[in-house]
Parts: C-alpha cells; sequence; structure tokens
C-alpha cells in the first residue's frame, strides 16, 4: 500500500468525521434499532390520545428534528408550535413512523431486527397491531403480506413477554394469556434473597411499569381489531379485564420507583422502551398529579427523533456520550500519525492539544491562559463535553457498591443516573491527553472504574456482580442474557486496555482481569461479546487488552486467538459477522463491514503484529472500502442489544473505529509509522 493512499484516506476520513461536531463540542450520531422504537412510539401516541393522536400532539408538539451533517436536515414535517396536527387531529410524527414502519417490511410479510434474520414473529405482530391501530388498511398490501406471515409463524402468541404486553394494554390480547402477576416483588428490598437488583439495570428499568400493568390489567379504550382477532389461538373474543385486589402499597412503590428515575428530558433511564411503558402505567394508576409527567416525557421521547434516509426515526436512545468518546480517540490516533495535525479542520496532534493550567472539573476558554486559541480546537472542546456529561449521583448502582464514589460516564447525553463501565472507560482514554487539566474528574472516573470490578475477576456493564445467570433460565424471560450483567470479556478487555495503556497502578486488577480473559477464551479461540456482534468484536477487545497487559503475541491465548481470526478472515482480509452469531452463539460469516473489518484489523495488530500479512490484507479491505468523500458506509447492525430483538446500527461506526484501526496500524507499521513526520 503506497503511504499517500493511506495518508489520504486518514485525512478525508477525520475530516468526515470532524464535520460531524456539534457546537457544544459533542459529536452527535443516530443510533437506530428497528423495527421497536418506531412501533412502540406509534403505538404510544395512538393509545394516549385516545382519537388517532390529538390529545398525544397537544400533549407534545413535535420539536425541531435535525441530524448533524444529514443531507435531509431538517425533518420534513411540519413542527411548528401550530402545526402539531394535521387536518385529521393525527400527531404528524405517528404517521410519519407509520410510514417508516411500512418501508421497512421485507418481502415475505415480516418485519426483522436485522436484515438477514430467519424470522421474527414477535416485532411483526407488533407492527401490524400498530399500523392496524393507527389506521392503516387492513386490505392493504402492507398489513395483507405482514398478516399472512403472521398467521404461518404463529399468530400474536409467538410474540415476546414484552409484545404481549403492549398488546394486552392496547386491547389486542387477553392479559389472562400471561404469567400471573407478582406485583409484590416491587416490595423487596436488595437485602431480600431475590430483588429487582439481581437483574440488570436494563431489565429492572423495565419491571415495574410491566408489573403495575399486569396487576391492573390496564386497557385503553380500543376494541379488539377483526384483523388481529383471528390471530389468538383458541378463541377470537377477548375475555373482560377481571375485577380482583388492588395492591394499593405495590403500586405506590412502583410509581414513586418510576418517579425517582425520570431524566430530566422526562425519559425513564433515558429509554424510549421504558419510557412508553411507564406512560402507559402511569396512565393505569390514574394519578392526576402524573398528567404533566406524561406530557414531558412524550416531549423527551421526540426529542430523540432522528430522520434516516429521509424519513423520521425514533431513536430508542441517544449514543452520544459513546459517540463522542470513540471520536475522540479517533482523531487522537490519527493525529499522532498525522504530524501538524490536517489543517482543514484544525486537528492537532495530541499533547499538544489542550492548555496547561491548573486541573478544573469543568475547563472552560477562562482556564486557557495565555493559549486562548486553544478554546477553539474541535478536539479540546469534545474533551469538554465529555466532562460536562461525567455523573456525581448515587443511583441503582450504589446497591451493589455502597462504598465507592460517583465518576463513571453514560451512555447517553441525558443520562443521568446510569453509568456504564464501557462508557468510562471510553471517556477515560479519550481524556488521557487532558489528564492533568481535568485531573480531578479524570482520577474520580478512573476511582469508579477500578470499583466496579466484579468478584471472578472480569467486568460487567452497569453493577457490580449482577451475574445470577440462573435468572435468565426463567420462563418469562424473552430478554436472554439482557437479565443480568455477568462479566464479559468486551467490556473486560476494554478495561484492561484502558488501564494499561494509561498506566494506571491497579495491577492487582489487571492481573485478575488477564485470568478472568484467560478463562473465558472459548476453545476455537474467540471469545464472544456482549455489546457489538459478537466474536469478533469480543476477540478484538480481549486480545487488544491482553496486549496492552503484557501478554506476548506468543503467548497459547494470543496464538489461538489469531489462529481463529485466521479461520473467519475472507479471502479480500476483510471480516463480516452476521447477527445471528448473537442468536445461535456460534460464528456466522457475513459480507464484510467497514466496522468487522476493522476490529479484524486491531485484533491482528495485537497477536499478529503489523508485519503479518493477514494484518496488511485487513489493512489493505479497509482502505479499499473507503468512500472517497471520507469515512464508510455501512447500512448493517453491529451492536448488540437483546438477542433476536434488538440490534444497533451505529451510524458513527464506520466512521471512527475504521479510523482509528488505520491510525493504529500507521502507527505500529514500520513502513508507515513515521511517514507524515518532519
Amino acid at each position: 500500500m503506497e503511504r499517500e493512499e493511506l495518508l489520504g484516506t486518514l485525512r478525508r476520513a477525520a475530516d468526515a468525521l470532524l464535520r460531524r461536531q456539534r457546537e457544544d463540542g459533542a459529536f452527535d450520531f443516530c443510533c437506530e434499532v428497528n423495527p421497536l422504537p418506531d412501533a412502540m412510539m406509534a403505538l404510544c401516541l395512538r393509545c394516549v390520545s385516545g382519537s388517532g393522536g390529538r390529545s398525544a400532539a397537544a400533549l407534545a408538539p413535535l420539536a425541531d428534528v435535525t441530524d448533524v451533517g444529514s443531507p435531509f436536515g431538517k425533518s420534513q414535517v411540519d413542527s411548528r408550535p401550530g402545526a402539531v396536527a394535521g387536518p385529521s387531529g393525527v400527531d404528524p410524527l405517528m404517521s410519519a413512523l407509520c410510514d417508516r414502519l411500512e418501508s421497512l417490511q421485507d418481502a415475505d410479510g415480516a418485519w426483522r431486527a436485522y436484515p438477514d434474520q430467519p424470522d421474527n414473529p414477535s416485532a411483526t405482530a407488533l407492527v401490524c397491531a400498530t399500523l392496524l391501530l393507527c389506521g392503516r388498511p387492513a386490505d392493504g398490501p402492507v398489513l395483507r403480506r405482514g398478516l399472512r406471515y403472521l398467521a404461518r409463524h404463529g399468530g400474536l402468541d409467538a410474540a415476546s413477554h414484552m409484545v404481549k404486553i403492549l398488546l394486552a394494554t392496547a386491547g389486542q390480547y387477553p392479559w389472562n394469556r400471561l404469567p400471573g402477576e407478582h406485583i409484590d416483588f416491587a416490595l423487596l428490598g436488595p437485602g431480600a434473597p431475590l430483588s429487582l437488583y439481581d437483574f440488570s439495570s436494563y431489565a429492572r428499568v423495565h419491571m415495574p411499569p410491566f408489573m403495575i400493568l399486569r396487576h391492573l390489567r390496564h386497557r385503553f379504550p380500543e376494541s379488539p381489531h377483526p384483523a388481529l382477532a383471528p390471530l389468538l389461538a383458541g378463541s377470537s373474543r377477548l375475555p373482560p379485564p377481571r375485577t380482583h385486589f388492588r395492591h394499593t402499597r405495590a403500586i405506590r412503590r412502583c410509581r414513586d420507583w418510576i418517579l425517582a428515575r425520570l431524566e430530566p428530558n422526562g425519559t425513564l433511564a433515558s429509554y424510549v422502551t421504558a419510557t412508553v411503558l411507564a406512560v402507559f402505567a402511569l396512565q393505569a394508576v390514574g394519578d392526576a398529579r402524573d398528567t404533566e409527567v406524561v406530557r414531558r416525557a412524550i416531549a423527551g421521547m421526540k426529542e430523540m427523533v432522528r430522520p434516516v434516509d429521509g424519513m423520521l426515526h425514533q431513536q430508542v436512545f441517544t449514543s452520544t456520550v459513546w459517540d463522542t468518546a470513540l471520536a475522540l480517540q479517533a482523531l487522537h490516533a490519527a493525529s499522532g500519525v498525522l504530524s501538524g495535525g490536517i489543517a482543514p479542520a484544525g486537528l492537532r496532534q495530541p499533547g499538544h492539544v489542550g492548555p496547561t493550567a491548573p486541573a478544573s472539573d469543568a475547563p472552560t476558554a477562562a482556564s486557557c491562559g495565555a493559549r486562548p486559541h486553544v478554546a477553539a480546537d474541535p478536539l479540546w472542546r469534545a474533551a469538554q463535553y465529555l466532562v460536562s456529561r461525567q455523573q456525581d449521583r448515587r443511583a441503582d448502582w450504589c446497591v451493589r457498591a455502597p462504598g465507592v464514589e460517583p465518576g463513571g460516564w453514560g451512555f447517553s447525553d441525558v443520562n443521568t443516573l446510569y453509568p456504564d463501565v464501557d462508557d468510562t472507560a471510553a471517556a477515560l482514554r479519550a481524556l488521557y491527553p487532558y489528564r492533568r487539566e481535568v485531573q480531578s474528574a479524570w482520577m474520580r472516573g478512573v476511582r469508579w472504574l477500578i470499583k466496579m470490578q466484579n468478584d471472578d475477576g472480569g467486568w460487567g456493564a452497569f453493577e457490580r456482580d449482577a451475574g445470577k445467570r440462573w435468572l435468565e433460565r426463567l420462563p418469562i424471560n424473552d430478554m436472554g442474557q439482557a437479565m443480568t450483567d455477568p462479566s464479559s470479556a468486551d467490556l473486560t478487555g476494554r478495561v484492561l486496555e484502558t488501564l494499561a495503556s494509561m498506566r494506571i497502578p491497579a495491577h492487582r486488577a489487571i492481573a485478575d482481569g488477564v485470568r478472568w480473559l484467560e478463562r473465558a477464551q472459548r476453545p476455537d479461540g474467540s471469545w464472544r461479546g456482549r455489546w457489538g456482534i459478537c466474536f469478533l468484536y469480543g476477540t478484538f477487545a480481549a486480545v487488544a487488552g491482553l496486549a496492552k497487559a503484557g501478554l506476548s503475541r506468543d503467548h497459547p491465548a494470543m496464538r489461538r486467538a489469531r489462529s481463529w481470526l485466521c479461520s473467519v478472515q475472507h479471502a479480500d482480509g476483510s471480516f463480516g459477522e452476521s447477527c445471528q452469531s448473537d442468536e445461535q452463539d456460534a460464528f456466522v460469516d457475513h459480507a464484510a463491514t467497514p466496522t468487522q473489518t476493522a476490529w479484524g484489523l486491531m485484533a491482528l495488530l495485537a497477536c499478529a503484529g503489523p508485519e503479518a500479512p493477514q494484518t496488511q490484507r485487513a489493512a489493505r479491505a479497509l482502505v479499499d472500502m473507503a468512500d472517497e468523500a471520507g469515512g464508510w458506509a455501512e447500512p448493517y447492525p453491529t451492536g448488540a442489544g437483546i438477542a433476536g430483538q434488538a440490534y444497533i446500527r451505529y451510524h458513527s461506526y464506520p466512521m471512527v473505529w475504521p479510523l482509528m484501526a488505520l491510525s493504529r496500524y500507521a502507527a505500529e507499521s514500520p513502513d508507515f509509522g513515521n511517514f507524515d513526520r518532519p
């Protein structure tokens, strides 16, 4: 590969990435999950309104929807305060989301969580019900195909537990077909043999709304749709809600639990899925004081709408902190190779970016001293944004870590209660060049990260020692691994890489993490990742962490990893993996993606070295995938959420991971490491 070719690819990619930066320093990308949040939000607007969307529109006008750097600019929906609804009184967002849902249908009539998913009757059931209740014609081509597919694949009974609860709340599924209620469970504290705090934080935030809805058997005033009734096995008539004891104390506990965890934008823990359920639950309780809470929750969800491919998409959450931390890391890596920076975008070399000033938790332009020009530097502004998002509140995570001081980072820009290990490690690495300027904040983050290590030596996502894997085998569990939060290879590897690369004196924590990864390696040499797809992601994070922790390339674990990577690498040097790997718990090959090729390249750099032919072929493949305008394109989801149900297409990933990987390759390669230095 010619050095000028690699140089040009890096420059164009860095410039394209910098064009996505907001005024406040953050990097703002869409976080796309299909079709779950679009369907849930449209159903929410329909059910809360009770009349085609009128009340919901009045509660929360659709704000201006902008995707920074998007060719579509502002949304096509008129969002002026006086234009919250069309002539029929229907919320324009509800209609726009239904349009997008129709566009996502596959030729066989199904809706799927990822393009090559074999089947997904659960998503299809939710979308069909949503479209029907929102007024789309049952005899139209979209719903004819969808209903036929659903009839062939088990009908409404084939839906997930969460979808059945949504359908029951919307009056389209009988509550008596759902598992028995256990709202008393909400009264059990953390000291009980089993409580809410034994479940992962993601699962937990959905449980109190579930319990309220199930206990009250709440139904919005919707009649069973005649097109859906035949899809219920055994009977086409829904039984009326049964009068039963109202457990006032447990209901109050669940309601208080929800209200205590609302974010500043009104959403529950910044998740749209949890917020929709919370809106339904609060309306079921019927407390007049919650009217404003519901209005703010709907407005908060609308703030997370983004345009995708010319249509509106309801994000299930925002990924701004994560995207900004990764973008800053990638730009630091590129700057380290491209001495003097990328002139058009003002990129400078790390170490010459931040001001020399006393330590500060909240760096400002005033702290720049004699170098005021630094305040305008895009990397410094990104660092300032990250510091502003460090969390300082005690929340659920303290239950299992009572003596740990706050200091972590969360995933979303509106998340103030649920810090996580992955985002904290990413933020610390991104802020490392500025550690003197933000010393207090940086050290709080380091201490929090180390203290969140599990007793088994690994790290989970949100909480310490929350890995009771037997909970995943409960009959009502259709969330798979999302029910618990055990140690995982991707998180453990990333923490090791962070601690070791920043020379943090945490020798025992690092040694314990190394031992956990050695035990977790599969016989074929791979590691399974939890939050990315899937074995490529886990193996990349594991070997990168082990390499920084001191394992040589000749170590047996590294040799096995190298052998596995070579066995799944494509002939042209690229890598690809299907989301089916997550469902089957085994590697399933797929067409190459830039993100997964970048993970493969960085894994090979760690366990094979830059001069290995496989490494050079991976770098070559990644350069060949690049767009002439800068960056890479990628329609396939490479982020993992809930197995079989939710996968994430991070629009940031093809912008940051390939830039990071090629910058590492250039820095480590004898042929390219210093090619642009004076």
